[in-house]
């Protein structure tokens, strides 16, 4: 049932509403101008737009964030819009290569890729049906012209030939999947009038930064012996050898972290342990960072040792972190234990 009038409390800085219908209501076009609430916010993004500049919004799910960015993507300029291809990478799945194009080109390359593997897909089929084909008019002619076999045995070649025959299909099919490293167009510009609006979420912001960063317990000296095949190494030369043999993909930054995701031909398992158990554990990263002073070794009541870097922030009792060097033999380090 429609209302009459709508007016909101004096508190709120917005003019009284009068309306029969919902449709007596103008929306603006824009989506800046359309949400309700968050004044300063949208103040912000239009500067921000109008300077370049990068906007991060924060706050509780529904308070308006998504839209907020949508909203400003309408007042970004859209004079120099790319395609954003991504093309596989054999060498390191997880490392694929990005390639930026003008407008339109990206939608080009993937129509041109898609058409040419339709077409390599229809010239194996047509092959396939040649030869089947040939096969069996070979047989027919061995059969009714030569009386080479008997009709059992005839019969026998011809079910032969069909199981070959969805044999090859199957496998041409099988093959060319796994050959596929179609590239996949990320974001496609073609046509569009505006800066385009990708919503993420950060449901998984420990992956979105990166957790073999900020792993509190990977401080393993060059010296430390790990456990491979049954075999204990060095673990230093392991990781100068995985980024040497990575050097392309190595991530680093401005404080000495140097990582690289290992490619799947190059991982392998170790000796791990979890509550006193061992089991393997598989090596998906390596990554090693240069240090100043020596490595501080915190050893507890109970017998439990940790070799940490001079900087490593421990927790204390005081609850708050502190850095290894500056430990003192009455500081408590505060351990969490485990128990899954």
């Amino acid at each position: 049932m429609p209302k009459k009038s709508v007016s909101k409390s004096k508190s709120e800085p917005f003019l009284s509403m009068k309306f029969k219908t919902t449709a007596d209501i103008k929306v603006p076009k824009t989506l800046a101008e359309q949400v309700i609430g968050q004044e300063r916010a949208i103040d912000i993004i239009k500067k921000a737009a109008q300077q370049g500049r990068n906007v991060l919004l924060v706050g509780q799910p529904g308070t308006g964030k998504s839209m907020i960015a949508q909203a400003m993507s309408e007042l970004l300029p859209a004079t120099k819009l790319k395609d954003i291809l991504v093309h596989p990478n054999p060498a390191n799945s997880n490392n694929p290569k990005i390639e930026i194009l003008e407008t339109g080109e990206g939608r080009k390359i993937v129509e041109e890729k898609n058409l040419a593997e339709k077409a390599k897909a229809n010239n194996q089929q047509m092959m396939i049906f040649a030869l089947s084909f040939i096969i069996l008019g070979a047989l027919s002619f061995l059969y009714f012209e030569l009386n080479w076999f008997s009709d059992v045995v005839y019969a026998a070649y011809l079910l032969l030939a069909g199981v070959m025959m969805v044999g090859m299909m199957v496998g041409a099919r099988t093959v060319m999947g796994q050959e596929r490293n179609n590239p996949k167009l990320l974001i496609d510009n073609k046509n569009k009038t505006k800066a385009p609006f990708v919503d993420a979420t950060g449901a998984r912001a420990g992956a979105l930064l990166g957790d073999i960063k900020h792993d509190p317990l990977q401080c393993l000296l060059p010296d430390t012996e790990i456990t491979v095949n049954g075999v204990k190494k060095p673990v230093g030369p392991i990781v100068d050898s995985l980024l040497k043999a990575n050097e392309s993909e190595i991530e680093r930054d401005d404080f000495g972290y140097e990582g690289v995701v290992i490619p799947k031909y190059q991982q392998f398992k170790i000796a791990g342990g979890r509550n006193n158990g061992a089991r393997e554990c598989k090596v998906l990263f390596a990554n090693r960072r240069k240090f100043k002073g020596e490595a501080v070794k915190i050893t507890t009541e109970s017998g439990k040792e940790l070799v940490v870097t001079p900087e490593h922030k421990v927790f204390v009792d005081t609850n708050k972190f502190k850095e290894a060097k500056l430990l003192k033999e009455n500081d408590e380090v505060v351990i969490f234990e485990d128990n899954n």
